[in-house]
């Protein structure tokens, strides 16, 4: 799996397969945008038990 310092390694450095490199990139955001999401919903279940 592809994080995102491997993306920008390979973006930073040798020239190689820009689809791959793309798809890699896109992988990692919708990996972060998932990670917030399921955050952000533990601290609203948090925030319901609370109140």
């Amino acid at each position: 799996m592809a994080t995102f310092i491997d993306v920008m390694d390979k973006l930073i450095g040798l020239p190689q397969n820009d689809v791959q490199v793309t798809i890699e990139y896109i992988g990692s955001m919708l990996l972060s945008v998932l990670a917030v999401y399921i955050v952000f919903w533990i601290i609203v279940r948090i925030g319901e038990r609370i109140s």
